[in-house]
C-alpha cells in the first residue's frame, strides 16, 4: 500500500484479496492486491479513522470526528452519515 498519510486500521477480504485502510488524514482507500492498484478513495471524514468494516459492497468506517459514515463499495459514494 502507498499511501501519503498514516494508516490507522485496515480489513484485508482474503477473497478478493482486497484491503480498505483507513488513515490519519480522514480518507479511506481501496486496494486491488491483485493489480496492486488502488480501486477507490473515500472522502469526508474530518479526522483520523478509528474503525472500519466492509462486506461485498458497503464500506462503514469511524472517524476521530464523531461521525460514522456509510459509503457504496466500488462507486465511493457517501449514502449515509450519522453524527455523535
Amino acid at each position: 500500500l502507498n499511501t501519503k498519510a498514516g494508516i490507522t486500521v485496515l480489513q484485508f477480504d482474503e477473497k478478493r484479496l482486497f484491503v480498505v485502510c483507513g488513515c490519519i488524514n480522514g480518507h479511506l482507500q481501496l486496494w486491488d492486491l491483485n493489480l496492486r492498484a488502488m480501486l477507490q478513495q473515500y472522502m469526508g471524514h474530518l479526522r483520523e479513522i478509528q474503525q472500519l468494516q466492509f462486506d461485498q459492497d458497503i464500506l462503514v468506517s469511524a472517524s476521530g470526528d464523531k461521525t460514522l459514515r456509510v459509503f457504496q463499495l466500488f462507486s465511493g459514494k457517501c449514502i449515509h452519515v450519522l453524527r455523535g
